[in-house]
C-alpha cells in the first residue's frame, strides 16, 4: 500500500507513547505508517500540532477500528489510574465538552469521563455519544475563511515572480485536511480555492517568463548584442 493510501491519524509527544498505539496495531495486523512530524506553511500562524514530533498515519477506512480498539483497551486500564490523575478533578460540564471534542482527548480520557458522569449519576448512552461525535464532525467540516493578507501577499508574490506566491497559491487551492472519522476534505472556501488557483498560475507564469527573458538575454549577449 503506497504512503498516499496513509493520512495522519494522531500526533504524539514521544516515540514511547507511540508504541504503545503501534504495538496494538500490529497485533490487529492493522496497516501503519508513522513519520516525523513536518512544519507545513499555515498562513494564520494557528497550528497547535507543530511540538509534536511523532505521526501515526491509517488508511482512513481504519480510523474508526482504531478508535474502538484504543477504547476497548482504555476500559481496562481504567482501574489502574492513580488517584491523583487529573481527570478526577474535572467538573460535570468539563467532562461533558471533553465528550464533546473527541478529537482532542485521547480515548483513555473519554472512556475515563463517561465512567466518572456515569458515578454521578450523568448516564449518556452510546447514541448520545454517537451525537456527539457527528456534531463534532459537522463542526470541524466547516470551511475556513482565509485572512485576506495572505492573499494580498499571494497576489504580490505572484506578480513579482517569487516562488512564495508558489507556496501560497498551492495552500490556499489544494490544503485538505482529515476529520476524525478518516475522511477529507478542503480546508477552504471555494472562493479562497480560486483565489489560491490563480496566485499559483500566476506565480508559474511569472517564473517561467523571468527565466525565458534571462536565457534570451543571455543568447543576446554572447551572441554580440553587447559588442
Amino acid at each position: 500500500m503506497s504512503l498516499s493510501a496513509f493520512h495522519k491519524y494522531a500526533s504524539f509527544f514521544s516515540q514511547e507513547e507511540l508504541e504503545q498505539l503501534t504495538g496494538l496495531l500490529e497485533q490487529e495486523k492493522i496497516p501503519f505508517k508513522t513519520q516525523k512530524s513536518e512544519i507545513h506553511f499555515d498562513p494564520s500562524l494557528a497550528n497547535t500540532e507543530l511540538n509534536r514530533e511523532f505521526e501515526l498515519l491509517l488508511n482512513p477506512t481504519d480510523f474508526e477500528r482504531v478508535n474502538q480498539l484504543r477504547k476497548q483497551e482504555a476500559v481496562e486500564l481504567i482501574n489502574e489510574l492513580p488517584d491523583d490523575y487529573y481527570l478526577f478533578e474535572f467538573s460535570d460540564q468539563e467532562l461533558i465538552d471533553l465528550l464533546r471534542r473527541p478529537d482532542e482527548w485521547n480515548p483513555r480520557d473519554q472512556v475515563l469521563a463517561r465512567h466518572l458522569l456515569s458515578e454521578r449519576g450523568l448516564e449518556l448512552d452510546e447514541e448520545h455519544i454517537k451525537l456527539l461525535e457527528k456534531q463534532r464532525i459537522h463542526e470541524l467540516s466547516r470551511e475556513e475563511k482565509s485572512e485576506t493578507f495572505w492573499i494580498i501577499l499571494g497576489y504580490i508574490s505572484a506578480i513579482a515572480g517569487g516562488l512564495f506566491g508558489l507556496i501560497i497559491g498551492w495552500h490556499f487551492w489544494k490544503q485538505q485536511k482529515t476529520l476524525p472519522d478518516g475522511s477529507r476534505q478542503f480546508i477552504y472556501r471555494e472562493q479562497d480555492r480560486k483565489h489560491g488557483l490563480r496566485i499559483w498560475w500566476l506565480s508559474l507564469f511569472a517564473i517561467v517568463t523571468a527565466l525565458v527573458l534571462r536565457f534570451m538575454f543571455m543568447d543576446w549577449f554572447w551572441l554580440g548584442g553587447a559588442k
